[in-house]
Formats: structure tokens, sequence, C-alpha cells
């Protein structure tokens, strides 16, 4: 109920009764107001009609990033080449099991409100081009999921001085991603760079220095 006293001399009760709309899409719904105005003491009953917007609630998934995110050579008929079905966060294969097929389990509205717009090799400054550009097709994402620092480790020396950089272009697309869908969740991933690993260990067990080192992806 809204009391609101205009000019001193209006004073109107609006009941507005909004419907929810499935699917987490926006939808105006045409709604009866009733309100008494007091003009001079003289009661004047009236009816109109409005249309109040439902606010559209988040719904569905984004993911940005670098090669982790696309599936790059999961296929092997594609060596080499992104195989986004095959993607965990947004794929559709029945073997993958992605955080979206798990997401439209519990929100099955989430269907088909899904973009991937990651891509190999994408450094951390790309991250914000492609927030913008999955936004276009999700406009607001229950879940954005970033994969990034990779390609973003140099191993030559200068990573120590590249961390604060890398970090200001990480706080640039979080930025964003709040100012323009604000109640989205964020889940941001990586990977370890360069593993340190103890030499007692090493020594006693060389196989797990195997673990972290080959010519393979």
């Amino acid at each position: 109920m809204i009391t609101k006293l205009m000019s001193g001399q209006f004073l109107a009760s609006v009941v507005l009764l909004l419907v929810a709309c499935g699917g987490g899409v926006s939808t105006q719904v045409p709604t009866t107001v009733s309100f008494t105005a007091t003009v001079s003491d003289t009661q004047l009953p009236t009816t109109t009609t409005a249309t109040a917007v439902v606010v559209q609630h988040p719904i569905g998934i984004i993911a940005i990033g670098h090669s982790g995110m696309t599936g790059e050579s999961s296929d092997p008929t594609r060596p080499g080449q992104d195989a986004k079905e095959n993607s965990w966060a947004t794929g559709t294969a029945a073997e993958v099991n992605s955080v979206y097929q798990r997401l439209i389990v519990v929100r099955p509205e989430a269907a088909g409100h899904v973009a991937n717009l990651a891509r190999g090799g994408a450094p951390v400054t790309a991250l914000v081009s492609q927030a913008q550009a999955a936004f276009e097709i999700v406009p607001n994402p229950e879940l954005v999921v970033i994969q990034t620092i990779d390609g973003d480790i140099q191993c030559d020396g200068s990573d120590p001085q590249n961390v604060k950089a890398f970090g200001v272009a990480l706080a640039a697309v979080l930025q964003v991603i709040v100012e323009t869908s604000p109640d989205s969740q964020i889940l941001v991933v990586s990977q370890q760079g360069r593993p340190a690993l103890d030499a007692a260990v090493m020594a006693k067990e060389p196989s797990v220095w195997e673990k972290f080192v080959g010519s393979g992806i």
C-alpha cells in the first residue's frame, strides 16, 4: 500500500498486485488500481488501469576466460580446436555434466540462457570485452564464471612485477559485472602457475614431479 499527499489536497491509497512471471523474463502486467481521492472533503471513488513492470530476475549463466573454458582439444577429431559443448562451465554434452546442465536441473527456466565468450589464449585484459559481449546474449545471468591467469604467467622473471597489473585488470571486469548485473553471483577459478614442491618430497618420491611436467596439453 502506498500513501501519498499531493499538494495538500489529494490523499490516495494505491494497491498494486504484481503477478510474477515464470522464466525470469520481464513482463508488463495490466493492473487495476483503486483509490479514493479527497478533494475539499468530497469523496470521489475512482478506478483506473495502470501497467506494472515485473523486474527481471537473474537467469542463466555466462562464461569468460581462456581455453580452460572452451573445451579445447577435448574432441579427438578436432585436436587443438575449441569444443564448447564439452566446456565444464557451459557444455551441453551429456558426459560433461557441466555447471550449466546442473543449473538447469534446479532452474529449468535457465535452459537456453547461456553464453560462453571464452577464447583460447585470452589474457586477463580481454575479460572486459568478453563480459560485455556475453551480457548482450544473457543480460542478467544468475552466475558469471571467470577462468583466468594462464598466458598471463610469463615465467621470465617478470611475474612479480606483473601481479599488480593483473589485479587491476581483474578488478576492472568484476566492476563491469557488478554494475551491469548486480544480482549475479561470480565464480573466479584459476590454476597454479608453477607448484612449489618440497625438495624432500621430490627426493623421496620422484614420480610426483611427473605430474607437473610434460609436452602435451
